[in-house]
């Protein structure tokens, strides 16, 4: 069986109450090790929060390593420092913007909608049938 040449980025925006108010799911070109992909995930959130015009956000994610390098904590690796660096500059975007780390079964709708089967993007501000039983 040949490997996947591509890997899936997924997001979850949640109000203040905890409901969903956007989701979306991209597959993107590549293999990249996890915690690139990781930092790729981060900034497809923040990009996706700058293109909605949310002003306020805390961002969740399940690497520490990325998690820490956005709290100006880590140092970057090369191999994923580009895709940080894209993160900070649209850290001028927020008025207020904190990352957060949380536990992989913490994510699991996002980790639902990455297992979608997707062309190349799909997103909507009400959760699939099949994901909902995750939220």
């Amino acid at each position: 069986m040949a490997s996947m040449d591509f890997y899936k980025v997924a997001m979850v925006a949640r109000d203040s109450e905890g409901r969903c108010s956007w989701w979306s799911v991209a597959k993107l070109i590549g293999r990249p090790k996890a915690v690139e992909g990781e930092a790729r995930a981060a900034l497809y959130a923040m990009s996706t929060a700058v293109a909605k015009g949310w002003s306020s956000v805390i961002m969740e994610g399940v690497s520490l390593q990325i998690i820490n390098a956005l709290r100006g904590r880590g140092f970057p690796d090369a191999s994923y420092g580009a895709l940080l660096d894209d993160c900070f500059f649209l850290l001028n975007s927020f008025s207020d913007c904190s990352f957060s780390f949380i536990k992989r079964q913490g994510n699991c709708v996002a980790h639902a909608l990455a297992q979608m089967a997707v062309l190349d993007q799909l997103d909507g501000d009400v959760l699939p049938f099949d994901v909902v039983i995750y939220a």
